[in-house]
C-alpha cells in the first residue's frame, strides 16, 4: 500500500534530519521547504533535485514565507513560522534531495494523480 508506505519513508526522513540545539527539532527552514516540495509534486511529480531548485541552483524553488504560511494555514495554522521562509538555509537542499528519494520508494508515480495527491497532502 502506497500510502503507508510514503507516510513511513517520510517519518525516516524527518527522523533522520539533525536536531538542532536551540529549538529541539530540524532547522524549521529544512521543514518549510519540506512543506513546499509536496505541494509541488502535486502539480509535477518530478522527483529529480533540479526541479526543485531555483535558477541559481542553491535554494529549493517556491521555499517563501509566503509560500509556507499558505499551506500551513491550509492546515488551520495560521501563526508565523519563519521570518524569512526557506531562502536562508543553504543546507535545505541536501536534506530535500534525501526526501525526494526516499518517496521514490513509495512508488507513488504509479498511482492516478488524484490518489497521489491525496498521499502528498496527508505527508
Amino acid at each position: 500500500m502506497q500510502n503507508s508506505s510514503a507516510i513511513s519513508v517520510f517519518m525516516a526522513w524527518y527522523d533522520s534530519l539533525p536536531v538542532r540545539k536551540d529549538t529541539g527539532g530540524p532547522a524549521r527552514g529544512t521543514v518549510g521547504a519540506a512543506l513546499v516540495v509536496p505541494e509541488r509534486l502535486k502539480d509535477c511529480y518530478d522527483l529529480s533535485l533540479g526541479a526543485h531548485r531555483t535558477p541559481g541552483g542553491a535554494q529549493v524553488q517556491g521555499a517563501s514565507r509566503a509560500a509556507v504560511e499558505r499551506i500551513l494555514a491550509g492546515y488551520g495554522e495560521t501563526r508565523r513560522y519563519l521570518r524569512e521562509g526557506s531562502r536562508t538555509n543553504r543546507g535545505a537542499l541536501g536534506f530535500i534531495e534525501k526526501l525526494l528519494l526516499a518517496l521514490d520508494q513509495a512508488n507513488l508515480n504509479n498511482l492516478h494523480t488524484i490518489d497521489r495527491n491525496d498521499v502528498l497532502i496527508q505527508l
